[in-house]
């Protein structure tokens, strides 16, 4: 139960959560873990801790809403009901294949991996390509006017999004550091395309 005070309550969690995160097997096919902590006569608490095979950042959304309707349906005698996942997680793995064979991306094979090789020219005849490693970091305070222009005003502007922004900056940035050549830079994005209404498939996505 969770008959403790604040500290001792934050503590207990603390435990189960990485007792929960221990038995997750995903060899074993267990990937979810449900941890119930009851308070007695005083609303209980739920802790859910999954693999990130099978959930990622945007999924937790999906996950907390569904709870969320399906336990007010409950607490009014209602059955819930919720809306039906549009695109499976398998769906989107086949149109994903579909995709990754079709004659437009092959044809951009021989780019991209002459780009991403070891000492590979990001140019023709270019050799001589900058790397940054972790060692290398400088990090710039930038203030909430020109935070919230970066969110909101200029992606639509450019008719690209926050992402298309920060690498521009980050291109400014290394040209008045001098640095003039081309840079190579390794994004990961959330991976969810416009290629299939994504908004209630759960899943581990990323590209």
């Amino acid at each position: 139960g969770l008959h403790h005070d604040a500290q001792g309550r934050v503590a207990l969690v603390a435990r189960e959560s990485d007792a929960a995160t221990d038995r997750l097997a995903p060899e074993a096919g267990a990937v979810l873990e449900v941890v119930w902590f009851d308070r007695g006569s005083e609303p209980g608490r739920l802790l859910l801790v999954a693999h990130h095979l099978v959930v990622d950042g945007v999924s937790w959304g999906i996950l907390v809403e569904d709870l969320a309707l399906a336990w007010i349906a409950h607490d009014s005698g209602q059955t819930p009901t919720l809306d039906r996942v549009r695109t499976s997680l398998r769906e989107y793995g086949r149109l994903l294949d579909e995709s990754a064979h079709s004659p437009a991306r092959l044809a951009e094979l021989d780019h991209w991996t002459a780009v991403t090789a070891p000492g590979g020219a990001l140019t023709p005849g270019d050799t001589d390509h900058a790397v940054v490693g972790q060692g290398d970091v400088r990090t710039v305070d930038v203030s909430s006017e020109v935070t919230a222009e970066v969110l909101g005003s200029v992606p639509s502007l450019v008719r690209g999004d926050v992402t298309d922004v920060v690498a521009a900056a980050l291109r400014l940035a290394l040209t008045r550091w001098s640095v003039d050549r081309d840079v190579l830079v390794d994004l990961e994005r959330h991976g969810r395309s416009d290629a299939a209404d994504l908004s209630r498939t759960t899943g581990w996505f990323t590209s």
